[in-house]
């Protein structure tokens, strides 16, 4: 059964309900009203208005009667009108670690290192560091570079000198890599991980002989990864916790809203009911279609309540069996469509015949009643 209260309706509203209305807010406006007039327009239930309370009801009314009907067999062609409720979308800003890995030349150096230099040294140019002392008979080149955070590091060297005489020495963290090594032209690459303070440390020693192969070493392709806090901004979704089949003061009914809200009563009326009066639109609805609507409403109500009434003749709505609760003529019992379908019963037997007849098994079923 339906817990509605179809009492609740609203089917009196008059023409004096909408003046007394608009007269309460003109007072509004002009500074004027008096405490029941200021409780009148801020009533949202006021008849003088048909807003998203008196939506809500005729709603929740159309629900009930669709659930009873199609609780007696009835498809009544309603279709609930959901609101559309995207959720609120807000904008922040958060700050995350990212990696980031970065080409180190001479012209960026500086943000991921402190570079020291002795007289003669590895100079940069184009992301190439290049030992300075070449032809210089008795000279050390040296290059430090000190991590200024933790990082990933890999990158290319060479050596190329007299063999045994001109050395080349390389130390990453600590940990000697190359030991004074020299000779042909010879390139190997480096990666492994330093923490802030570790040091990459290049040294090119020339004696005090000759000068062989290109007489240089160098460091390139030198790359960091490191970890970068950096700030972004982030795009949330709010879910709209509103019931989408409700209406709320800042809806707005559409034009195909405002068609599917009156074909909504329109089907369910129509389920038992013929020719009801409804407004045409919602456009500028006014008291006379704002009562239509509900009326149509109770009218239905109404109808179910006697029709059900009229089920009972052993005092138990358990007498009457099947899948829509109809009597059927000569018989202690209900009867299913099917075994009305199997006696060639039409609905001209309904609508010929009276309840009398149908209540109290008068009437012959087989074929149309003429």
């Amino acid at each position: 059964m339906s817990t509605f209260d179809f009492t609740t309706l609203v089917t009196d509203r008059a023409a004096k309900d909408a003046e007394t209305l608009r007269a309460a807010l003109a007072a509004v406006n002009a500074g004027t009203a008096s405490a029941e007039q200021l409780a009148l327009a801020a009533a949202p239930t006021s008849k003088g208005a048909y807003n998203y309370t008196d939506l809500n009801r005729v709603t929740e009314a159309l629900e009930a009667l669709n659930a009873l009907l199609a609780s007696y067999g009835y498809v009544t062609g309603y279709a609930p009108i959901l609101l559309p409720r995207p959720g609120r979308v807000e904008t922040t800003t958060q700050t995350v670690v990212k990696q980031f890995t970065e080409t180190v030349t001479e012209a960026n150096v500086a943000s991921y290192f402190d570079v020291s230099n002795s007289t003669y040294y590895f100079a940069g140019a184009d992301g190439v560091w290049t030992s300075s002392n070449g032809g210089k008979q008795s000279t050390t080149a040296s290059t430090v570079f000190t991590a200024k955070q933790a990082m990933d590091v890999r990158f290319a060297y060479s050596y190329s000198s007299e063999t045994n005489y001109d050395k080349f020495t390389l130390k990453v963290a600590g940990t000697v890599v190359e030991n004074a090594v020299s000779g042909a032209t010879t390139s190997k690459t480096y990666a492994g991980t330093m923490a802030a303070g570790d040091k990459i440390e290049l040294k090119y020693t020339k004696d005090s002989s000759n000068d062989k192969n290109d007489d240089r070493c160098t460091l390139s392709a030198l790359q960091v990864t490191v970890e970068k806090e950096v700030t972004e901004t982030v795009i949330v979704v709010i879910p709209d916790s509103r019931d989408p089949r409700r209406w709320y003061e800042e809806d707005h009914m559409t034009p195909a809203q405002a068609e599917r809200f009156l074909g909504n009563v329109l089907s369910v009326y129509s389920a038992i009911l013929t020719a009801p009066e409804l407004p045409e639109t919602m456009t500028k609805l006014d008291y006379n279609g704002a009562n239509q609507i509900e009326r149509a409403l109770v009218a239905v109500s109404e109808a179910v309540d006697k029709i059900v009434a009229g089920f009972s003749r052993s005092g138990s709505f358990a007498f009457w069996s099947g899948t829509r609760p109809f009597p059927t003529a000569k018989s202690d019992r209900g009867r299913t469509w099917a075994e009305l379908d199997d006696m060639h019963t039409t609905w001209r037997n309904w609508q010929v015949a009276s309840w009398y007849l149908l209540l109290y098994g008068n009437l012959e079923a087989e074929g149309d009643v003429v």
